[in-house]
């Protein structure tokens, strides 16, 4: 019988140092991801979709004697319905297409009233345009119509979207709060 050989014993055996261009690789591959760690805790990592700022809204109206009077910018729509009309159709269309789902609630309100849910049809289509529709007896005793919009995250229910639709002039980091002033002939 002979003897057994040990494989620690066999010099053969014995792992060969990595080549210098293999050691040269893994230190750039580490020296990139590092690099890269660095840049996103500097820049403050990538942004939740629910947290970016929404595009702002340019409302038009539609319907069976309904005129949205031309505003500037800086003014709050107005939403002028005359005498005898019997439904309305408001769109908000976003700047740009919004690249994540949002949701949306409408209230109103009167002139120093707290917000309450419209009894509205409020439907968003996949590129983020709101259309609110309903009967002008839903506006009754109403100075404005008050939509919010934002990520299903951030508007979590009701409630989330009514705080917001209190303060409209500040909402919540990733919401948009369109405000359309409800005038009468």
């Amino acid at each position: 019988m002979s003897p057994r050989r040990s494989f620690d014993s066999d010099p053969t055996s014995a792992a060969a140092p990595a080549p210098s261009w293999q050691r040269w690789a893994v230190l750039v591959v580490v020296a990139l991801a590092l690099a890269g760690a660095v840049a996103l805790y500097l820049t403050g990592g990538p942004t939740a979709p629910s947290l970016r700022e929404l595009p702002t809204y340019r409302v038009t109206a539609r319907g069976v004697r309904v005129d949205l009077a031309p505003t500037d910018p800086s003014s709050s729509a107005r939403l002028r319905l005359r005498a005898g009309a019997t439904s309305f159709e408001v769109l908000l269309r976003p700047s740009e297409i919004v690249p994540y789902r949002v949701v949306a609630y409408t209230f109103v309100a009167a002139e120093a009233g707290e917000p309450r849910a419209a009894a509205v049809e409020t439907v968003v289509s996949p590129d983020g345009t709101v259309r609110v529709t309903g009967a002008v007896g839903a506006l009754a005793d109403a100075a404005e119509l008050r939509v919010v919009i934002g990520a299903p995250d951030v508007l979590a229910s009701e409630r989330s979207a009514r705080d917001s639709a209190r303060t409209p002039s500040s909402p919540a980091r990733g919401l948009r709060v369109v405000v359309v002033a409800i005038e009468r002939d």
